[in-house]
């Protein structure tokens, strides 16, 4: 049958069509070729940025020092006032272009005001490698684009783009906002001692020094002590915690010299010696508004606002720092767990092969395998909520109503003691008296954690 001049008319329209839809494709993908992009730079060779407004001029300048191992860039504030600069903001900065960056589209050219793009608005980025005078990146910014772009302007180019390049909040700062807002800048393993003196105190109230390690491990840090020996073990976890908190503390505002924070006298001081001999000190004010303090480096004037809750943490007495570890083990390693009440028991063993759980002893109970494992993780990790300054008999640990019994594969028992119940002093919740092997203190166990520990058996 052949083709009438209809169908002959509908077909070759249809190929037209066909045509042009190819065209516009390849069209399109011209068109994106042709947009230009942003240059990928690496963050060890960019050594300047530049950032100019209409109000100011930032001049912020790295140099390359060598900290432990390998060399870091390291950034200062150059303009309009000098000082050390924010390195996790100016690095964030920088981290933006460790790809190269293509321009989403080509929108505009010539009316800059309307993108926020003209001298009174635009905000110049310049980016510079290896002490070169003459920028890598350089672009004007405006105004928010959609979907989380930036209008933008490079420089020399007439035509106005939208780009992912981080958003202008990123750039668009006071000189003041990239100041080093670090108050200690310390990592822990790098302190040697803690010092906190009330008021204008020369004597510590509280001092945490670093004991050597232990025989064979003299390549690693050994633990931290309260100075002088209390005569108990000092809290490993507390106190690498609270260095931790001090070495990374941030303000988040910069209050100015002249702010009212009550530093005649302060209401304390961190003094913080690191092992190469230095030493580095925060004064905090007696200023507190929202859980916040404001501190000051010493020999320095400007304050700032941080947290108040890692200063908090360093106002407690020395028996708040005695170790409430009652054990470490790994899971994995238990071979057997055993609940004892009375003339009740219940044996758990591991199957190593699956890591699943078994009932030895009764026959003819079933155990939630979930619970098994919360428990067996909850006693590996177990620490005391508090300590408690009671007899055996007050506790209720003389004849305890509960015992579990954890055999390792190494074939060590520990076994945990859990007798009467009390209430907290500061929030009324209530709490377990308990024991742990090779403790002689008296423990406290929030509540939850115990009902953890005993549902795994079964008991609750």
């Amino acid at each position: 049958m052949r083709p009438t001049q209809k169908t002959i008319a509908l077909f070759v329209v249809f190929l037209v069509f066909v045509g042009l839809n190819f065209i516009d494709v390849g069209t399109g993908q011209r068109i994106s070729e042709q947009l230009p992009t942003l240059a990928a730079l690496d963050r060890k060779t960019v050594d300047r940025i530049e950032l100019t407004s209409a109000h100011e001029k930032v001049v912020l300048e790295g140099i390359m020092e060598e900290s432990g191992s390998k060399p870091v860039m390291v950034w200062h504030l150059k303009a309009p006032i000098e000082g050390d600069a924010d390195q996790i903001a100016v690095r964030t900065l920088v981290s933006q272009f460790r790809k190269e960056i293509p321009l989403d589209a080509k929108v505009d050219a010539g009316n800059v005001e309307d993108y926020g793009l003209d001298a009174g608005n635009g905000l110049v980025v310049e980016l510079f490698e290896g002490g070169s005078s003459t920028p890598t990146v350089s672009f004007t910014m405006g105004k928010p684009g959609p979907g989380g772009s930036t209008f933008i302007r490079l420089s020399g180019d007439d035509a106005i783009y939208r780009a992912r390049v981080g958003g202008r909040h990123r750039y668009d700062r006071p000189a003041s906002e990239w100041r080093n807002k670090v108050m200690l800048g310390f990592m822990e393993p790098d302190a040697d001692r803690i010092s906190v003196m009330m008021g204008d105190s020369e004597e510590p109230a509280l001092r945490f020094v670093r004991a050597p390690p232990p025989p064979g491990e003299e390549s690693e840090q050994g633990p931290w002590e309260l100075s002088p020996d209390p005569g108990w073990p000092t809290d490993q976890e507390v106190v690498v915690g609270i260095a931790k908190s001090l070495g990374t503390m941030r303000a988040s505002q910069i209050m100015g010299n002249d702010f009212d924070a009550g530093f005649s006298p302060p209401a304390l001081s961190v003094e913080v010696r690191l092992i190469d001999g230095t030493e580095r000190t925060i004064e905090v004010g007696k200023r507190t508004v929202e859980g916040a303090a404001f501190a000051r480096r010493k020999g320095e004037q400007a304050v700032f606002r941080i947290s108040a809750a890692p200063i908090q943490r360093l106002l407690g007495q020395p028996i708040d720092y005695r170790d409430r570890t009652m054990f470490k083990f790994d899971r994995a390693d238990i071979d057997t767990l055993t609940w004892e009440g009375g003339s009740e028991r219940v044996i758990l063993q591991q199957d190593l092969a699956t890591n699943l759980w078994n009932v030895l002893e009764p026959q003819n109970i079933d155990l939630d395998i979930k619970f098994v494992f919360f428990a067996a993780n909850t006693l590996g990790t177990l620490r005391g909520d508090g300590i408690a300054d009671v007899s055996l008999e007050e506790a209720g640990l003389v004849t305890p109503r509960s015992v579990i019994t954890a055999r390792l594969l190494t074939g060590q028992e520990v076994s945990l003691r859990i007798g009467g119940t009390t209430r907290a002093e500061d929030t009324g919740q209530p709490m377990h008296f308990a024991m742990a092997d090779g403790r002689p203190e008296i423990f406290l166990l929030n509540d939850k954690v115990v009902t953890t520990i005993l549902r795994g058996f079964g008991r609750m």
